[in-house]
């Protein structure tokens, strides 16, 4: 039977050394772990920024599509207020102009990227301006479905006849809607300014948007300048 003879070290130093080596061995294996794993974050930041520009672009080029419409609208709305202010709507008075696509806003590539560990890869004030960003167009969301709500009330009252009771609801239902049409149109600026600060610009061509199913007519037919 074969027996293992026990040898002596052959000294501190050179196990000390011996493990030395192995303990530094471990560690640039890590390091070179920590270096690989903080690429492969960088690289799948990018991406997450990339999906995110491109998902805010389409966003905000329905915004300013949006945006656009809702001008007529307002002088649409401005003319029907001026029409109504002492006399009955006449009968020849043009339907309210440029009814607006009120979206479903996209937020998916925001939703993978929000969750996802790799966009701390992304300076702090980077990941808040994209979330500041995406909560602002969802409330916006939200305030453009109240505002069709309201317009549409205004156009059932104009359908509906023109008794003085019910042009005093329709003159109440046009200012509120008119209201909402504004608030819509006073941030739009801030919002466009948002995205450009992150290199996102909404665009001037809406042949540019990847859907073309918006329900908004050709050029406006009331010029600006109406006043009440």
């Amino acid at each position: 039977m074969a027996l293992w003879n026990w040898k002596p070290l052959r000294g501190w130093r050179v196990f000390a050394g011996e493990v030395g080596t192995i303990v530094l061995g471990i560690l640039i294996s890590l390091l070179l772990s920590q270096l690989i794993s903080r690429a492969n974050n960088r690289d799948e930041a990018n991406q997450l920024v990339g999906s995110m520009r491109s998902e805010l672009a389409e966003d905000l080029k329905r915004y300013r599509i949006n945006s656009s419409a809702l001008e007529c609208l307002d002088r649409s709305l401005d003319r029907l207020l001026v029409a109504t202010a002492s006399a009955p709507l006449p009968a020849d008075f043009p339907p309210l102009a440029h009814k607006t696509s009120f979206w479903t806003m996209h937020t998916s590539a925001w939703e993978m990227a929000r969750t996802n560990p790799a966009l701390t890869e992304l300076p702090l004030e980077t990941r808040d301006a994209y979330a500041s960003l995406y909560a602002i167009l969802a409330f916006k969301q939200q305030d453009f479905a109240r505002t069709d709500a309201e317009v549409r009330e205004v156009r059932l009252l104009m359908e509906a006849g023109d008794a003085p009771a019910r042009r005093a609801d329709l003159r109440l239902a046009a200012l509120r809607a008119q209201g909402g049409v504004r608030d819509l149109l006073s941030d739009r600026q801030d919002i466009f300014d948002n995205g450009r600060a992150l290199g996102i610009d909404p665009g001037t061509d809406r042949k540019s948007l990847s859907h073309a199913s918006y329900d908004i007519d050709g050029p406006c037919p009331f010029p600006a300048g109406a006043v009440r």
